[in-house]
Order: C-alpha cells, then sequence, then structure tokens
C-alpha cells in the first residue's frame, strides 16, 4: 500500500497541474516583475517594499484562482439552425448553464473549437456574469463561404477574470456533421417548362413500383428513419441507412451534368445553385420530381415532399467529375417525362452525348446550360439578387 503511494500522489498532482490556470504573457511579465520585487524587499529591508510584494502576491493569487472556479461546473451546449445557406450569415446559439449552488461565474468567452476558415464572422460570445444555477443563451453570427459539409467540433470555453493574468480553459468537445446548402437564385417565369404556359397543377405520376434492395450508404436528412440498417451503424460508429432502387414513374427530373471538363469550376457552382432553385420552385409548387446526379456513383432521389433537404442534401456533396456520366439516366423515367438537364458544358455538345447514349428518343430535354449567353434572361444568380435586396 505506502509503495504506491508516491505514484498515487504523482498522479494527483499532475492532476491538478493540468486543471490549473495558464499564466498569459502579461501574467508571466507580473509574475518576473514581483519576483524582482520580492528580491528588492529582502536586499533593502524597506517596509514599503514588503507592502507592496505583499499586495502583488494577493493580486497573483486572485488572478489564478478567479478563473479556475470560474470554468467549473459548467455544461455548454451549442445550436446550429436547421437550415443553411452558402453565402448567407446565420446565428449559432450557445447555451451555457451553471451547476454550482454558491459561486457566480466571471468573464466567460466561449470560441468554437477548431473553427473553420471558410467561414468568416466572429465565431465566439462572452458573458461577463453567470450567477450559481442559472443558464444564459448567448448568440454568434457565421457565414460560409462555399456550400458542402461542415463539421463542429464543440466549444472551447475559457476564462481570465479579473485580471489577466491567469487564464483556464475547458473544451467541451461534441462532433456534430451538418450541411451548408447551395446559395439559391431566382428562376423567372419565361424559363422553359416552368413559365405560365405550363402545367402548374400536381401531375400524374409516382406510382410507386417494387422496390429491391441497392446497398448501404451513409444517413441524409430527409432520410426515411424506419431504413437505417442498425447493425452497419454500430459497426461503423456512424448512421446508415439502407438504400432502395425503385422503379419511380416520374414526369419531372431535375437532372445536374457533374462533368467538368478545364478550368470551369466556378461554372460548376452555378450549375448546382441553379439546380437547387429549380428544385426549390418545383418544391413550393407543390408537385412530385425527382433530383438526379450524374455523380460517381449516380443519385437518384424521388422528392415529394416540401422538406428542403431531402434534394439540398446530395447538392451540397456533389463533386465534379472529369468524366461522362449522362449515361443510364433514362432507364429512371417513363416516355414522355421533361428532364431540366443542367450543365456546364455547350448545349449542343450535351445533346451530341444524348444522342450517342440514346436518351433523347424517351424523354424531353431541357437543356440549361450555364455557359449560355442569354443564361441572365431567365436565371438570376445568388450575387445578383443579394445586390438588388
Amino acid at each position: 500500500m505506502w509503495a504506491k503511494a508516491p505514484g498515487r500522489i504523482a498522479r494527483v498532482a499532475l492532476a491538478i497541474l493540468a486543471r490549473a490556470p495558464r499564466a498569459t504573457p502579461a501574467g508571466r511579465a507580473f509574475v518576473v516583475g514581483t519576483m524582482s520585487l520580492a528580491t528588492a524587499a529582502v536586499l533593502t529591508g524597506s517596509a514599503a517594499a514588503y507592502a507592496l510584494l505583499s499586495c502583488a502576491l494577493a493580486v497573483a493569487v486572485v488572478s489564478f484562482l478567479f478563473p479556475a472556479f470560474s470554468v467549473s461546473r459548467i455544461s455548454v451546449r451549442m445550436v446550429l439552425p436547421r437550415t443553411i445557406w452558402a453565402g448567407r450569415p446565420y446565428r449559432v446559439r450557445v447555451a451555457v448553464a451553471s451547476k454550482n449552488r454558491v459561486l457566480p461565474a466571471f468573464g466567460l468567452r466561449g470560441e468554437e473549437a477548431d473553427p473553420s476558415r471558410s467561414r468568416r464572422g466572429s465565431q465566439a460570445v462572452f458573458i461577463p456574469v453567470l450567477a450559481p444555477g442559472r443558464s444564459v443563451a448567448a448568440e454568434y453570427w457565421c457565414q460560409p463561404k462555399s456550400r458542402g459539409v461542415y463539421s463542429s467540433h464543440g466549444v472551447v470555453l475559457s476564462s481570465s477574470f479579473p485580471f489577466g493574468f491567469g487564464s483556464r480553459t475547458v473544451e467541451y468537445r461534441t462532433r456534430t456533421r451538418y450541411h451548408v446548402y447551395p446559395a439559391l437564385g431566382e428562376v423567372r417565369a419565361d424559363l422553359p417548362g416552368l413559365g405560365e404556359g405550363s402545367e402548374e397543377r400536381p401531375l400524374p405520376g409516382f406510382g410507386l413500383g417494387s422496390a429491391e434492395f441497392h446497398g448501404l450508404r451513409r444517413f441524409r436528412p430527409g432520410d426515411n428513419p424506419r431504413h437505417i440498417h442498425w447493425k452497419a451503424t454500430a459497426k461503423r460508429g456512424e448512421e446508415i441507412v439502407r438504400e432502395f432502387a425503385r422503379s419511380w414513374v416520374e414526369k419531372r427530373i431535375v437532372a445536374l451534368d457533374a462533368t467538368v471538363f478545364g478550368p470551369r469550376a466556378g461554372s460548376f457552382e452555378r450549375g448546382v445553385s441553379l439546380a437547387a432553385t429549380i428544385c426549390q420552385r418545383i418544391a413550393r409548387s407543390g408537385q412530385p420530381f425527382a433530383l438526379w446526379i450524374g455523380s460517381d456513383p449516380p443519385v437518384f432521389h424521388p422528392c415529394a415532399g416540401k422538406n428542403p433537404a431531402s434534394y439540398l442534401a446530395p447538392l451540397a456533396e456533389v463533386e465534379p467529375l472529369r468524366r461522362e456520366c449522362l449515361g443510364g439516366l433514362a432507364a429512371l423515367a417513363t416516355a414522355g417525362a421533361t428532364v431540366f438537364l443542367v450543365t456546364t458544358r455547350a448545349a449542343r455538345e450535351v445533346r451530341q452525348a444524348l444522342e450517342k447514349a440514346g436518351e433523347r428518343r424517351r424523354m424531353r430535354f431541357e437543356i440549361l446550360s450555364t455557359a449560355a449567353r442569354d443564361l441572365a434572361r431567365w436565371y438570376r444568380s445568388p450575387a445578383d439578387c443579394r445586390e438588388t435586396s
């Protein structure tokens, strides 16, 4: 028993040191000044020097004790909005609660752990006083620059009250994955197939035929929770769902051509935004449609409801390809279906690719090229919408 005592004492000492406040640059300078003052008091024996030394030691003790008590017994929870759009600022809510029944917390500063450089904003909150047993909600604003899948790693809470000489930091790690949806533009009334001369009533179709098991994939917002594969979820540590190949009979399909040759990265992002805008327009009218993305592997997602996550989440994840991807599109729709095909290539090049694959004989294609000269006639980009608003 006594032989193990030194090891236990060392572990306790290391744990205390790990939780002890750290000296800030100003605190290090203050400690050096205090040591110089102590040396002068011992050498001179001056009562005034000893009085100043006692005050300095009291300030040092207070500077290192208050931060330790301020961040102890604190719970932090970060809440993100349900819908986040690229290029639009969004508000992050940080809820801080004190479990201490006696001592209040002072000077709490909360920052996002591992903040992303692809977002603009302060990404920090400040709470002057938190009473014992109370909770406070603070907010800060962020603005993502581009669409994609982001990760939030939690909150880092720190305090350097009252003089800023000592700082205590505690990390609250809760990793959360969320989607930043493509920025939406505005589709004008003369877009072929969606204008006032087109059908705006719910179309027939969406008859559901056989459903065959196709494979497993990661859970996306809008997926049916009944399709979660629990064994695969427990094995991989993330939600996995079953994917079914359904024989949907669809009358309208929004298709995104992910094939990009040459320096067309900006044009591809405009195409993703255009596809998202068309999906949003059809969904708001209450019409059923399907989203097809020519990625690797291709994505076919029937969208019958108005939940934007069901069709915006795949568009947030899509990446450009360096090969042809239009093959197999016609097998997913019946004859007479209207396909809004968004592409970064010239319309003539896409028509040749469709004729080569034998796709144009079954469906009506509305080829919407971001390289077209008349693009601004029927589509306003998100940047143009922000300038006029």
